[in-house]
């Protein structure tokens, strides 16, 4: 199966090796169900008194017997792709 996942926020001291640990976090997976990660889009938000992080919007390949969830919350954004089979 393959997803996109839009919103995810990494800080800037954090760098890209975080994104698929905070997929698999967002998503309650383990590291090891994420198959393959793709960066679609990466945007820098420096608005406010807040410090500057990355938003990333992602395409990720899954194993398809997984299940997702339905809702993540916040700023989150889940959709299937394509599914395999």
């Amino acid at each position: 199966m393959i997803i996109q996942v839009s919103g995810i926020r990494i800080a800037l001291e954090e760098g890209e090796k975080m994104l698929s640990s905070r997929v698999a976090e967002l998503l309650s997976l383990p590291r090891e169900a994420i198959l393959s990660l793709k960066v679609l889009r990466k945007s820098l938000d420096a608005r406010r008194a807040r410090p500057p992080f990355f938003v990333y919007v992602v395409e990720a390949v899954l194993p398809d017997t997984t299940r997702i969830r339905d809702t993540v919350g916040g700023e989150i954004n889940i959709r299937v792709v394509e599914e395999r089979g």
